[in-house]
């Protein structure tokens, strides 16, 4: 991550504050993207990666940010975005405040990155 450590502080107070992230966990890397939520076509937004879950964050009207914790999510699968665009990544994640599994949509540069990290922090093996 090439943040200043001050700008990190800074970013790991503000997830807490927003009740993004809990105590213990810091910021490890952090990334623009995109979400597709099921019905609006497309979010743009900032990814935060943390020891301990992906955290989602759009300014606009602040109705598609997100949280999952690693420990929650149960598949992960490439996927496409419009008809060939291969940056996808579906989550699929329990979502507590719902009481059952939710899929998410994430787009993001160097997909096999990511989906090696999703593998590796949530023990899920992706298609």
């Amino acid at each position: 991550m090439n943040l200043p450590e001050a700008k990190v502080k800074e970013l790991e107070s503000w997830l807490l504050e927003n009740e993004l992230m809990d105590e213990g966990d810091y910021l490890e890397d952090t990334v623009r993207g995109d979400y597709y939520p099921i019905y609006i076509d497309q979010v743009r937004g900032h990814y935060y990666f943390t020891n301990q879950r992906i955290v989602f964050f759009s300014g606009i009207l602040g109705s598609s940010n997100f949280s999952i914790k690693y420990s929650d999510i149960k598949a992960i699968k490439k996927s496409f975005i419009g008809p060939l665009l291969p940056f996808g990544v579906t989550i699929t994640a329990f979502n507590a405040e719902k009481g059952k599994d939710k899929k998410y949509k994430l787009s993001l540069s160097s997909r096999k990155k990511w989906l090696e990290l999703f593998s590796k922090k949530s023990g899920v093996t992706y298609q």
